[in-house]
């Protein structure tokens, strides 16, 4: 039962982790697609605003996010592996 959680963990990880990597990519084309300007002060030439892309902080930051959703999923089933169905949905 507890491999079926951490499957169940890792998979949500995964799923939440692309669909977060997709939609920051998304964001990331339309900022940059979108040429917005500002002047940093007054005496300063117009500074473009500029997303950039560093696929390794893309991925660091997918690893780090399913790491702790694992240590979430381990450190719950590790408590109420061992009980019966009434008795953990007793704490809810």
């Amino acid at each position: 039962m507890q491999v079926l959680f951490g499957f169940e963990a890792a998979l949500l990880a995964a799923l939440a982790g692309t669909v977060g990597i997709l939609l920051a990519t998304g964001l990331r084309a339309a900022v940059n697609g979108a040429k917005i300007t500002d002047r940093a002060g007054l005496l300063n030439e117009d500074m473009l605003l500029a997303i950039g892309w560093e696929p390794q902080v893309y991925v660091m930051g997918f690893l780090f996010l399913a790491a702790v959703a694992v240590l979430a999923w381990w450190l719950a089933a590790r408590r109420v592996v061992g009980l019966r169905v009434a008795d953990a949905l007793t704490g809810l």
